[in-house]
């Protein structure tokens, strides 16, 4: 049985794009997770407002809505 070692990873050629495809593949991973960020804020920020009308509801500050 043929073991790889420390020695044969270190020799291993792995393929790099050009720099200007790493800085876009860069730009693209960047700006995802700025969008992620952003998504995840909107929907803390919902959750929270949500949870507030619920308390004020339930508080009598604020009408149930009708489910007619």
């Amino acid at each position: 049985m043929w073991k790889i070692g420390a020695a044969d990873i270190a020799n291993f050629r792995l393929p790099v794009p050009p720099i200007t495809v790493q800085k876009q593949i860069t730009g693209e991973v960047m700006a995802a997770r700025e969008k992620i960020a952003a998504e995840r804020a909107a929907a803390a920020k919902l959750a929270a407002d949500t949870a507030r009308e619920i308390e004020e509801m339930i508080l009598g500050h604020r009408p149930a809505p009708s489910l007619s």
